[in-house]
């Protein structure tokens, strides 16, 4: 017959019958999330990132528009505008020549007259990194891949990081499950660390007529998720006149401004140009312009189908 083993310890009744209420009892402490630190707003010009809190600690902003639209040039006139504030800003590229910025950047200074020793205050804050010099070994890889990247925004102690292009890297044209799990992993780490995000990106549609709308976002279901703003970026043109107009597709923080429009005022120099003004417009107001750049593309686009 064999003997039954005899337990080293014994717990107490009382504790038995106690176990099992006290495992299912987590603490959770909703104070901390009150007492949390309400996240720091910057000032801007533009009054579409202005309007809608873009400027927000963690805040994740993303900019859609149509290839060779002039996305690149607002990529530039925003961070020039910070720059000039002496917010340090750090610029990740994935198309393009990196002393094509600067020389853009220099080229607007110059217009406004800045001199040699004010441009280089300016210029010395931002920071501008090649995608090529993190090498992705894998598409799989992409935690690691955001790590190093964040941990370069933040040995320049940058507040405010700009992508131009997101939507030409591997994992933004990979599979659909690795697109978003890049997407929401890389937006919410930068969120964690506090740092302002601007993203921009192509539309997902190669050819397309009139105003641009959220189901024309590449990665539309994580960007629309995770992102605190969404704007597009339209181009019209009216009169003979390229015209340039921001809607606001979606804004997390204030509801009412969204389906706003803001007119751009582009200042063409020798090479590109940058934004200067821009003025907020209603629905009405722009209406007619979407119409009318409508019409003819499509009229374009048909007489293209028959020859």
């Amino acid at each position: 017959m064999t003997k039954i083993k005899r337990p080293s310890f014994i717990l107490p009744i009382e504790d038995l019958r106690n176990t099992d209420k006290k495992s299912i009892t987590p603490s959770y402490n909703y104070k901390k999330f009150l007492n949390s630190d309400i996240p720091i707003k910057f000032s801007t010009k533009f009054k579409f990132l202005s309007d809608t809190n873009a400027y927000q600690e963690g805040a994740i902003n993303l900019t859609v528009g149509r290839t060779g639209k002039g996305k690149t040039d607002l990529v530039v006139s925003q961070i020039l505008e910070l720059a000039c504030n002496m917010h340090k800003v750090y610029l990740l590229i994935s198309e393009g020549d990196i002393a094509e910025y600067y020389r853009q950047f220099q080229s607007i200074l110059n217009k406004r007259n800045k001199s040699e020793e004010d441009q280089d205050k300016i210029l010395s804050n931002i920071f501008i990194k090649d995608f090529d010099e993190f090498p992705l070994k894998e598409l799989f890889d992409y935690e690691f891949w955001c790590y190093k990247v964040i941990k370069d925004i933040n040995q320049f102690n940058c507040k405010f990081f700009f992508f131009d292009n997101l939507s030409t890297i591997d994992p933004t044209n990979s599979k659909p499950q690795i697109e978003s799990g890049f997407i929401r992993f890389f937006s919410k780490t930068l969120r964690k660390n506090k740092i302002i995000s601007n993203f921009f990106i192509h539309t997902s549609k190669n050819v397309s007529i009139g105003e641009i709308r959220i189901d024309e976002i590449r990665g539309n279901q994580a960007h629309s998720n995770i992102c605190t703003n969404i704007f597009a970026f339209n181009d019209v043109r009216y009169n003979e006149k390229e015209l340039r107009f921001i809607s606001v597709l979606k804004c997390r923080t204030k509801g009412e401004v969204n389906n706003t429009y803001y007119e751009l005022e582009y200042k063409k120099l020798k090479n590109r140009g940058f934004y200067a003004k821009n003025e907020k417009k209603t629905r009405f107001e722009v209406s007619k312009y979407f119409l009318r750049t409508s019409r003819t593309n499509s009229n374009t686009l048909n007489q293209a189908k028959s020859k």
